[in-house]
């Protein structure tokens, strides 16, 4: 999904960060990336550097500062730009759901966190607000029956029986 994004000195040109879809299996795990006028940026030494030439011909450090949200906040010249509004607070709790699952060790912790990176995204796309909440309950309730199955076959294949005895 392409956001497009205004930064100081660079009026008058389509700048824009593409945060792949949690739906294309290909670039699902790919970080976002920046581009200018239709081509990817430069990239800098660093992940989530890029260096951009202004109007003026001056070279800037441009930096996309990524959280467990997958669209970044874009840094440059020391100013932050905010590419999309920040998630609210509804979503962000509904989002968290699996994180009910730490209480079930390991696994759970793993599984849980896993599956509120995929329901963050899930909020990121372009898609109807009814569904996302569908699709993500649908994350929540497939990564709980994930973690009860995967504990009962390791009881089962180990012989540790259910009542901890």
């Amino acid at each position: 999904m392409d956001h497009p994004v205004q930064l100081p000195g660079f009026e008058g040109r389509e700048v824009f960060v593409r945060v792949p879809s949690v739906f294309d299996a290909a670039k699902a795990f790919k970080g976002p990336e920046l581009w200018v006028d239709g081509q990817a940026a430069a990239k800098g030494s660093k992940k989530g550097q890029y260096f951009l030439k202004r109007g003026d011909g001056q070279e800037v450090l441009v930096k996309l500062k990524t959280s467990i949200d997958p669209t970044p906040v874009i840094e440059i010249e020391g100013k932050k730009v905010q590419v999309v509004a920040p998630l609210k607070w509804y979503q962000v709790v509904w989002s968290c759901l699996p994180i009910i699952l730490l209480t079930g060790g390991m696994i759970g912790g793993v599984v849980g966190a896993l599956a509120l990176m995929f329901n963050i995204r899930l909020f990121r796309e372009d898609i109807k607000p009814g569904f996302k909440y569908l699709l993500s309950g649908a994350v929540s309730f497939g990564a709980f029956m994930f973690c009860v199955i995967i504990v009962l076959w390791l009881r089962w294949k180990f012989g540790v029986p259910l009542d901890g005895k």
